[in-house]
């Protein structure tokens, strides 16, 4: 099920890849018309950088919280690789 639900997941975010693509191409040229010449961090520029990324699979994730909470634990545990048994956890200890 689970390796189905992954497929569905990836079709779905091809499909919207392949139709933001054009849109942001499009967003860009329009951003730039209205932007005074040789602005470098306009919002054209901001719209292209947005339309590179869009084929990236990193993405970042911030973890905050009081010191010694389990932040490094929870972050292993998502990487599956813990560092002490969690026994909520199943046999192999990832989620």
């Amino acid at each position: 099920m689970s390796s189905n639900f992954a497929e569905q997941l990836k079709k779905k975010t091809d499909e919207y890849t392949r139709r933001m693509g054009p849109a942001l191409d499009e967003l860009a040229k329009i951003a730039a018309n209205y932007e005074p010449p040789n602005q470098p961090g306009g919002r054209a520029a901001k719209l292209r950088e947005i339309r590179a990324n869009l084929h990236n699979d990193t993405f970042r994730v911030i973890v905050i919280g009081r010191f010694k909470n389990g932040k490094s634990t929870f972050l292993n545990a998502l990487l599956g690789k813990l560092t002490h048994p969690i026994p909520e956890l199943p046999e192999g200890g990832a989620p």
